[in-house]
């Protein structure tokens, strides 16, 4: 099986960057898997499993990125894609350049693994303006309460991203994976409806690190 995994960072950044080369170094040590990925990084690079584009750097530009499609990086993704021929292709964040990924991989097979509240909140917290968790995810009631750092103007901007970036994955993306059941029950409330839980890998303690805790604790 051939598997190409997609990410935003693909650098050692934080939790969800992490579980993305754990997980590909997991499935390759599984026999009769070929397993690639592909995202952005300070700069463009290739290697025999994965291919780094260059980032956008700004906030704007990555927030532009999501929306407007870009033709170069359209045809970049769209040719690497093609090389591999995925049986699957695995996304996690994809804040970058989405109108441009999106379309480059629509005829494959797609799932993605749900790491925060960006389909569910458009500041991808998902809290009201007192800190409380919201109930729901983002609704006309709350509407104005997840408005928690930005003025009008720019709330409303990230509104309609938000809105546009969801409707197109959901069109694409058939299948999700949520780390807990706390995310999966907002993602089905919020029409993600083919949602399966799987939490996030444990290391399993040897036993002479067991023996040590143990003998600490006397």
């Amino acid at each position: 099986m051939r598997i190409l995994l997609i990410t935003d960072n693909h650098i050692l950044f934080g939790g969800a960057e992490n579980y993305f080369f754990d997980l590909k170094n997991r499935l390759k040590a599984l026999p009769d898997f070929q397993v690639y990925s592909l995202g952005f990084g300070p700069k463009e690079i290739r290697g025999d499993d994965f291919l780094v584009l260059k980032s956008l750097r700004s906030k704007l530009g990555k927030f532009v990125g999501r929306i407007l499609f870009h033709p170069m990086i359209y045809f970049k993704l769209r040719n690497y894609v093609k090389k591999i021929n995925p049986d699957v292709i695995h996304l996690h964040n994809t804040k970058q350049y989405t109108a441009s990924l999106l379309p480059a991989i629509k005829s494959y097979p797609v799932v993605q693994t749900i790491h925060d509240f960006s389909y569910i909140c458009p500041n991808a917290q998902n809290i009201h303006r007192n800190n409380e968790p919201c109930p729901s995810g983002l609704r006309k009631a709350c509407f104005w309460q997840h408005q928690i750092k930005y003025n009008k103007l720019a709330y409303l901007c990230l509104i309609f991203v938000f809105l546009k970036t969801r409707n197109h994955c959901q069109k694409i993306i058939k299948k999700y994976i949520a780390p807990s059941p706390y995310l999966a029950s907002y993602l089905k409330n919020n029409q993600f409806h083919d949602v399966t839980i799987i939490p996030p890998f444990t290391v399993k303690k040897s036993k002479s690190i067991r023996r040590q805790k143990k003998n600490s604790s006397k």
